[in-house]
């Protein structure tokens, strides 16, 4: 499905479908409701991109399911946005995100943690967001993970760190907590290799 600068002068209605194919709404401008609710990006080696794409208003992306990659990055949203209770099972990207309403994410479950690298985003976004940790596959074969494994263990590193930075600054103790022992744990994977340091970021998961 391709939409790239697409411009919906009516609301946007893709309740309940399904795109089992790669979706394109790269610079598409939705100047009404976009509503996506319980949408479905179901094939699992298609990407999605709503790149550079602006949001006049209401927008919903409750209970959607994105399987696939999927990219936010530069997009604009200029009314109230929501992705309660969304799932996303692969890399998701916010960086560079402009939103200037409240941006919810209450139970929106992520496989990896998302990226919000430059993104202009309230902090408290993180309240309910459930993020899991995804540890970097490697060649069990080898007896030490390979420079790309360490370097998704990098980046996971920096996404959690952006995530607790977040917490702090929206006083949500409990996520803080979270996102740091799991920035701890990335970071032993890529950088972490002192025993005595290692034991300390241990010892701080293990009471968060």
């Amino acid at each position: 499905a391709k939409f790239d600068r697409v411009v919906f002068n009516d609301n946007a209605l893709f309740e309940c479908a399904e795109f089992q194919s790669w979706a394109s709404f790269i610079e598409a401008t939705f100047k009404y409701t976009a509503f996506f609710k319980e949408a479905k990006f179901i094939n699992d080696d298609m990407y999605i991109f709503f790149y550079r794409s602006i949001f006049k208003s209401l927008t919903s992306f409750k209970e959607v399911n994105f399987h696939s990659e999927v990219s936010f990055s530069g997009c604009e949203f200029h009314g109230r946005t929501n992705f309660v209770h969304s799932t996303f099972g692969q890399y998701t990207l916010f960086d560079g995100v402009d939103a200037k309403s409240s941006f919810i994410f209450f139970g929106a479950e992520f496989t990896r943690a998302p990226s919000f690298s430059n993104a202009q985003v309230p902090p408290d976004l993180i309240d309910g967001m459930i993020v899991n940790y995804a540890k970097a596959e490697h060649d069990k074969a080898k007896p030490t993970p390979t420079r790309k494994d360490l370097a998704l263990n990098a980046g996971d590193c920096h996404r959690y760190r952006q995530l607790k930075c977040f917490a702090i600054e929206a006083r949500n103790h409990a996520q803080e907590q979270r996102f740091f022992a799991m920035e701890m744990r990335a970071k032993r994977g890529h950088v972490d290799k002192q025993w005595s340091s290692n034991f300390i970021s241990h010892l701080y998961e293990w009471s968060s």
